[in-house]
């Protein structure tokens, strides 16, 4: 049951880590690779790759390019490095192991791959029993491409792990479930159904282990039994689109084809790469103080569903230095997050933040519009919609939401103009068909409204108005 209680997100996070910076911004133009350094510290000393602080050989990170909180971020870690000389013996070795260690977790989110392994690799001569860094040099060789490599690494890491706590356990399934994942993408699925199996011993609900599982099922055509597995996984990871889009492979192969469709449709919204969770490659990846990084991981929690983990990395962004219009975004999204979790006061406050920070953001509008319509108060609503619509006439939500609100206050006049011009634009609207048959029955115009109503498939009303008709006959009669 421990993976069922953690952050699903993360899966998305772990196979894509090698691209997450250049897909979000997050590393504005990754350090340099101009050629390899080398792990040991007695190779030659080259001014281009490395500095020396404090006595200790560590890579250049200086591109100005980067972020200026990373770059403080870098210089502060540094200073670390410089204090380390002056630190009581007992405990200088351990300050400088955690030091190179950082230092490996920012090169990677910056994608300087052979900066971060020289670090792990020092981490690693003087801490040798230490799994983290043999685990993080086997996501390095993975992410290069290196399988041989990567699984010699993790199998080290695996050997020095010790499920002592609910941490280390969760990385010991983690490697479990690499080292299963390499033997697949290599085509070894014997081996690969070996690690998976492991890991279903020790966790019988783990969901990346199950879905692994009916992966290599549904390529041998053991339909049943891939369903029964991928069935398994989405119980503890529902929202996950790669299991769902399988899951509808397995129904349609197996010719449940409604239920092949409904997960189908599920998964074409959501679907992501997906691997396990993997506590060292989360911290790995939010190592970075980084307003883009808090705000890229923060909307991922979003779309999974993870409401309470995008709150705390939205309010992590909002702690760090950004422009006025993407602090504005994540003031946007924090209030998003915080309806979902049945938070209306906040959210408004942060909307309301949001639109002082740029009084032209349009999702932040439509948010506040929303709010004020659902409280009913429509003259505020009517008026943010306006605003929206006066810098982008076009926008076809806000013109159908500005019709609805006027309905609402029976300014039918009004509405009516609204619903024309936005069939102008989509004239197969199937809401603004149904609001401008809704006005006609209000001003009681029924044989207009149903005549409106049978041309644009708005059937669902048309008994309605064979009954209202009926009853107006009788009543001038």
């Amino acid at each position: 049951m421990i993976e069922s209680k953690r952050i699903q997100t993360v899966a998305s996070l772990c196979l894509s880590i090698g691209i997450s910076c250049s897909m979000t911004g997050c590393s504005p133009s990754p350090v340099a690779k101009t050629e390899p350094i080398e792990a040991s510290i007695e190779a030659p000393f080259d001014e281009h790759l490395f500095k020396v602080v404090g006595g200790h050989r560590i890579p250049r990170l200086d591109d100005p390019s980067i972020e200026a909180s990373i770059q403080k971020q870098i210089s502060d870690l540094e200073l670390r490095f410089e204090q380390i000389a002056k630190s009581p013996d007992a405990i200088r070795h351990g300050k400088m192991v955690e030091c190179y260690g950082e230092m490996g977790m920012i090169s990677q989110c910056l994608e300087s791959f052979d900066a971060a392994q020289f670090c792990y690799e020092q981490a690693l001569q003087h801490q040798p029993d230490d799994y983290r860094w043999q685990f993080l040099i086997g996501h390095l060789h993975r992410l290069e491409g290196r399988p041989k490599e990567a699984k010699t690494a993790f199998a080290n890491a695996l050997e020095n792990l010790q499920p002592i706590d609910a941490e280390s356990l969760e990385t010991q399934l983690a490697a479990m479930c690499w080292l299963g994942e390499i033997e697949l993408s290599t085509g070894r699925t014997d081996e690969a159904e070996t690690w998976f199996d492991k890991v279903l011993s020790i966790a019988p609900n783990h969901a990346f282990a199950r879905y692994s599982l009916g992966r290599i099922a549904e390529q041998r055509d053991e339909l049943q039994t891939a369903i029964e597995h991928l069935q398994a996984a989405l119980k503890q990871d529902p929202h996950s689109g790669s299991i769902q889009h399988l899951l509808g492979t397995a129904y349609r192969r197996s010719g449940q084809l409604e239920l092949a469709k409904e997960m189908l449709t599920s998964a074409a919204s959501n679907r992501k790469p997906y691997g396990p969770y993997d506590p060292l490659l989360w911290a790995v990846e939010s190592s970075l103080h980084s307003h883009r990084r808090y705000q890229f991981i923060a909307d991922q929690n979003f779309k999974a569903q993870q409401y309470d983990r995008a709150i705390e990395f939205y309010v992590k962004a909002l702690s760090l230095g950004a422009s006025t219009e993407a602090l504005a975004q994540t003031h946007c999204n924090l209030g998003s997050a915080l309806i979902k979790t049945g938070q209306p006061a906040k959210a408004l406050e942060h909307w309301k933040r949001a639109a002082t920070l740029n009084p032209n953001h349009v999702e932040t509008l439509l948010n506040l519009a929303a709010l004020t319509t659902a409280m009913k108060q429509y003259d505020k609503s009517i008026e943010l919609y306006r605003t929206v619509l006066a810098s982008q006439p076009e926008h076809r939500k806000a013109r159908l939401k500005l019709a609805q609100a006027l309905q609402s206050t029976e300014v039918y006049a009004g509405a009516m103009t609204e619903y024309d011009t936005l069939l102008n634009i989509d004239p197969g609207n199937r809401q603004a068909w149904l609001g401008i048959v809704q006005i006609h029955i209000a001003e009681g115009r029924q044989e207009e409204a149903r005549k409106l109503a049978e041309e644009h498939g708005l059937s669902e009303l048309v008994p309605h108005l064979a009954n209202r008709q009926e009853e107006t006959s009788n009543q001038q009669r």
